[in-house]
């Protein structure tokens, strides 16, 4: 039985030595062709006094070998899968979207985008890097067109905004930002995300240089977002579209002084740390300016302290632009990883989540020393509550 059921099985293209009745494993003929995994055991082969059935756990190819017939039962061979076409070259910009490129119009003051530009306080931008289009189908996202009942703005058309988006390096053309607008200019298009990459396209290490690269030189000012660095007429400006790309901004030659448009916001700031950090190691001079509301952008800043160019002129030069101090910066990341290991010992000692904010943001405000072991709860609660004694002219007394 045993020599029979093995030479029907090597029949089958599985290599196993039977020595009774038992199970088995070894690799999978099937699945295992193409590379040969070391210790693959795939394939589970079961052995009693009718023959033997096996079935493969990864690919669920399986089969069964009897004493008198050969190998039945078995699934078909899976058929070989069919080789890939090959993808476009997704490094630049694609033959499609470039020839929209080269249709668009360079933006007018009296365009929608125009508009829109200068209600946001924005100078108009040349046309070797943003143009528009009258009309252009927004074309919603795959997650927004497969939730449940689909995206009824799918295919709407209006105005759109698109920027060229270069290599930072190389120069070459590698992407589309698009931006809709209202038909008026009256602000963005009323569609969930109007602002849009283009799909399979490559933004990583890209940039919207609004001033070319033969026209800077020693100095460059950069930030996330278009709007951000076209408000108040700045030049030389380069927009990064977003925080990954503005903290992964190389040292560029030539360029000795970087002056970086801050969003206020966690993203923001992670991102002006790590191209201050690299910058600054370079020996470049280095400098922020940072909106003083919580979630907002330059732009947001600009818009609402000048309104008219001439205001918007005067308040640019009286600006304080701070310096990256790096010693500074290593003391705040301190002082941060303090203050939350401090609240997660508050909170694993049961404190109520409500009064272990209350006692960080004490800690923090009465700017605390990051030397108190946060591991001694009764200290630190002490701490606070002399701190915030004195800050209250000794109250404590009474």
């Amino acid at each position: 039985m045993t020599a029979t059921v093995s030479d029907r099985l090597a029949a089958a293209g599985i290599d196993i030595k039977i020595r009774g009745r038992g199970e088995y494993r070894t690799a999978c003929p099937e699945c295992a062709r193409s590379k040969v995994r070391r210790g693959d055991d795939a394939l589970a082969v079961k052995v009693d006094d009718r023959g033997a059935v096996w079935s493969c756990f990864r690919c669920g190819w399986s089969g069964a070998a009897n004493h008198d017939r050969s190998a039945t039962g078995a699934t078909p061979r899976p058929a070989p899968r069919p080789t890939p076409e090959p993808e476009p070259d997704r490094r630049v910009l694609s033959g499609r979207w470039r020839t929209l490129w080269e249709t668009a119009q360079p933006v007018t003051a009296d365009s929608p985008v125009g508009v829109y530009l200068a209600s946001r306080c924005c100078a108009l931008p040349g046309a070797h890097a943003v143009r528009w289009l009258p009309e252009l189908p927004w074309q919603a996202p795959r997650h927004l067109r497969e939730q449940d009942g689909g995206c009824a703005e799918d295919g709407s058309t209006w105005p759109c905004m698109m920027s060229m988006v270069t290599d930072i390096l190389t120069g070459a053309e590698i992407n589309l930002h698009r931006s809709w607008v209202r038909h008026d200019g009256s602000g963005k298009a009323d569609v969930p995300l109007p602002r849009l990459m283009l799909p399979n396209h490559r933004k990583k290490g890209g940039v919207v240089a609004l001033t070319p690269v033969g026209e800077i030189s020693d100095r460059l000012v950069v930030g996330e977002g278009i709007e951000t660095v076209l408000s108040g007429g700045i030049r030389p400006v380069w927009a990064l579209i977003d925080g990954g790309n503005l903290g992964g901004l190389p040292v560029l030659d030539g360029v000795q002084a970087l002056m970086v448009l801050v969003d206020h916001d966690a993203a923001g700031l992670k991102a002006w740390r790590k191209v201050a950090a690299r910058w600054c190691a370079a020996g470049r001079d280095v400098r922020r300016v940072l909106s003083p509301t919580q979630g907002s952008d330059f732009n947001d800043w600009v818009a609402e302290a000048a309104p008219s160019p001439a205001e918007r002129a005067r308040w640019l030069l009286n600006r304080r632009y701070e310096a990256y101090d790096p010693e500074r910066d290593a003391e705040d990341r301190d002082a941060k990883k303090w203050l939350a290991s401090v609240t997660a010992t508050l909170l694993r000692r049961r404190v109520p989540p409500v009064l272990a904010r209350r006692l960080v943001h004490a800690l923090n405000r009465a700017d605390c020393e990051p030397g108190l072991p946060p591991a001694d709860c009764e200290a630190i609660v002490q701490a606070v509550a002399g701190r915030e004694l004195q800050r209250r002219g000794g109250a404590g007394g009474r």
